[in-house]
């Protein structure tokens, strides 16, 4: 006699792993998107490279997540020195050097993130 906890589905039926399509959509877009990001940071043709090194802003980033997590606790100073440094780019004419380099990134990576889980989805048996 089968117990009714242990009932498995015959593997012909197809079935959707959304665990395996979340974390892979998830990888694949933060890869893409940082990938993107990397790349961008170069010098252009027609778009120079920003005057600081990718991880110079990277840091002020997580400074300023955790700083807006934490409702203000931690980075406190970090975070407004880089949003003064924003601003002074701003008076120069080249805030979109970073925007615009990070709006793309993060477009290609939720394209990126989207199309895998789409693939993902797909059942399969």
């Amino acid at each position: 006699m089968m117990n009714q906890h242990n009932k498995q589905l015959p593997p012909s039926i197809k079935r959707t792993n959304y665990t395996n399509m979340m974390f892979g959509s998830a990888i694949t877009g933060i890869a893409t998107g940082a990938a993107t990001l990397w790349l961008s940071w170069h010098d252009l043709p027609w778009f120079p490279a920003p005057a600081e090194h990718l991880s110079v802003h990277a840091g002020y980033w997580i400074k300023g997540s955790l700083f807006h997590i934490s409702n203000g606790y931690f980075f406190n100073t970090p975070w407004h020195e880089y949003l003064d440094y924003l601003d002074r780019i701003a008076i120069s004419g080249h805030e979109n050097l970073i925007s615009l380099r990070v709006k793309t990134s993060v477009l290609a990576g939720s394209i990126a993130a989207i199309y895998t889980g789409w693939k993902l989805s797909t059942p399969r048996d």
